[in-house]
């Protein structure tokens, strides 16, 4: 039986995946996670044979978690997929030295999961030809969008833009014209509902997934000693 870890930001997707390989009795998922991050704090611990990662996941997508895993010695193979067809993401993942790249589907991942276990790589460059055209009938872009950006409503918006151009509660409460605590209570929502831990880390997925420009974001002034 071969073991499995999954990493993918999408929970629909992810519990897709370990029903798939939970069907098949040459399959056990393992390991499981939603963000690149977490799986890299958990590097030394995954042992899996295989590494199935999404690669438009953000803050840290597919390529640049494959690429961690393997510098912090992750000996599986590594399978990058996702719905839609990247040209750009196919030649990346081959230049990161991962095993294999291919649509977000059963047996299309279990078949490239047979072919990574005789001929070591699995890039398909005809199947390629009619994924990119099966992407552009379907606009398969849209089903790697980040779905977490449909959760924010105008009032999560404005409070990361303020947060990110370094304003207090207090000065936010104001721009908003709600109470502090209402902003303080809008904001624990929003973390809760996007899945993150701090402030810091939903400002930093909003520039990724572009609701937040980085010409927005405040940088503090280096402090210099004085003479």
């Amino acid at each position: 039986m071969k073991s499995i870890t999954i990493i993918d930001d999408n929970n629909v997707d992810c519990l897709l995946l370990k029903s798939w390989f939970n069907q098949n009795n040459n399959f056990k998922v393992i390991h499981q996670y939603h963000s690149g991050i977490d799986a890299i704090k958990d590097s030394e611990l995954l042992q899996s044979e295989y590494c199935i990662i999404d690669v438009g996941m953000p803050l840290l997508n597919g390529i640049d978690t494959s690429i961690l895993l393997l510098q912090k010695g992750y000996k599986g193979k590594i399978l990058l997929v996702s719905h839609a067809y990247s040209h750009e993401y196919m030649i990346k993942a081959k230049k990161a030295c991962v095993h294999g790249y291919c649509m977000k589907d059963r047996d299309v991942i279990l078949n490239c999961i047979v072919r990574m276990e005789t001929e070591a790589f699995c890039f398909d460059e005809i199947a390629y030809k009619d994924w990119k055209k099966f992407t552009e009938k379907h606009n398969l872009q849209k089903e790697d969008a980040d779905y977490k950006v449909v959760l924010l409503n105008p009032h999560h918006r404005k409070i990361l833009l303020y947060s990110c151009k370094g304003f207090s509660t207090g000065e936010i409460s104001e721009f908003m014209g709600l109470k502090k605590h209402t902003v303080e209570q809008y904001r624990a929502a929003m973390l809760q509902l996007l899945g993150f831990s701090t402030l810091a880390q939903a400002i930093a997925w909003a520039i990724a997934s572009h609701i937040i420009n980085h010409s927005e974001v405040f940088t503090p002034p280096l402090k210099t000693n004085a003479k």
